[in-house]
C-alpha cells in the first residue's frame, strides 16, 4: 500500500485559475520522458501522442495506452526547475469493446530520484494523490489543481496510474492529452516573461467550457524512451 502525505481539508478557498500561457510544454525535457507499461498508438512513436501543443491538443486520433494491464507510469523531467500549479488530463471512459477502463487514482511524485519501477513507486511516499473523474470518453479536459506549496522547485514529475473505477486490472488505461501548468522557479520577472513568450498564446478571456476544473483533491516493464 502506498503512503500518501495528503489530508482532506474542508472549506478550502477556490483554486487560482490557470491559463494556456502557463503551459510547461517548453520546459519539459521531452526526449527524456520515460514510460512504463505504455504503448504509443496511431501517431508518432514518442511523447507527441499525448503531450501535445495547444494547436494539436484536441486531436484524439493518437494517444498513450497501457500495455499489459491498467497500470501506467509517466516520468517527466524538466530542463529548468519549475513550480507546478495544475495538471490537465483527457482520458478514456470505460469501454468494454476496446477493453478500456476509467482512470481512478493518479499519484504524483516530486523529484523522484530512486529507480523508477512499479514496486518502488507502490512503496514510496506520494507527494500528492488525485481522484480523477469519469469524464465522457475523452471529450473533456479535466484540470486538477495542485497544492502550490508542495510543488515548488520541481525538477521532475513522476505520474503513477495504479487502478481504475471498474476495479479490473485487466482493463487498459488510455490518455489522450496531458498538460502541466505552472511557472519557472525563479524570482526574475525577465526570465518569467521570456518563458511565457515561448509558451502558448495568452487566453485573456478563457472559456469555462474548455475544461472541467476541480478543487484541490486529497489523496487517496515495458519502458519507452
Amino acid at each position: 500500500m502506498s503512503n500518501c502525505c495528503c489530508e482532506h481539508e474542508h472549506n478550502e478557498p477556490p483554486p487560482i485559475a490557470t491559463y494556456p500561457n502557463q503551459s510547461l510544454y517548453e520546459c519539459m525535457d521531452l526526449n527524456k520522458i520515460k514510460i512504463l507499461n505504455g504503448v504509443y498508438k496511431n501517431g508518432e512513436k514518442n511523447y507527441k501522442n499525448f503531450i501535445k501543443t495547444q494547436e494539436s491538443k484536441d486531436d484524439n486520433s493518437c494517444f498513450l495506452e497501457s500495455d499489459c494491464d491498467c497500470q501506467l507510469v509517466i516520468h517527466i523531467p524538466f530542463t529548468k526547475s519549475v513550480k507546478l500549479y495544475s495538471m490537465i488530463l483527457r482520458s478514456a471512459f470505460n469501454d468494454q469493446d476496446d477493453n478500456l477502463g476509467s482512470l481512478h487514482h493518479v499519484h504524483l511524485y516530486k523529484n523522484f530520484n530512486k529507480n523508477i519501477d512499479f514496486d518502488t513507486l507502490e512503496n514510496a511516499k506520494i507527494t500528492y494523490s488525485i481522484e480523477h473523474i469519469r469524464n465522457n470518453n475523452g471529450s473533456e479536459d479535466v484540470e486538477h489543481y495542485l497544492p502550490r506549496h508542495q510543488f515548488q522547485s520541481v525538477d521532475s514529475l513522476t505520474i503513477f496510474i495504479p487502478d481504475n473505477y471498474e476495479e479490473d486490472e485487466d482493463l487498459l488505461s488510455r490518455i489522450y492529452y496531458l498538460e502541466l501548468r505552472g511557472d519557472l522557479s525563479v524570482n526574475s520577472g525577465d526570465k518569467r516573461q521570456e518563458f511565457h513568450l515561448k509558451s502558448s498564446v495568452f487566453e485573456s478571456a478563457p472559456n469555462p467550457l474548455d475544461h472541467v476544473k476541480l478543487q484541490e483533491e486529497p489523496g487517496s516493464s515495458n519502458m519507452i524512451q
